[in-house]
């Protein structure tokens, strides 16, 4: 039985309210949603809530 892959432009239903949150606060560009995180992008989005956690944004 071959394996279904997966559209990773798409977000999954179950995400897409984070997703559209986590996009709109510039955490994530939008792009690849579907895709696996690389470091780089995870300490990127990392970065960018630490900045807004130290100047009390929620």
């Amino acid at each position: 039985m071959p394996e279904q892959q997966r559209d990773i432009n798409k977000v999954s239903p179950w995400a897409a309210d984070v997703w559209e949150e986590m996009t709109k606060n510039g955490y994530f560009d939008g792009a690849r949603p579907g895709a696996a995180i690389t470091r780089e992008e995870a300490a990127a989005a990392l970065s960018r809530l630490r900045k807004n956690i130290l100047k009390g944004d929620k």
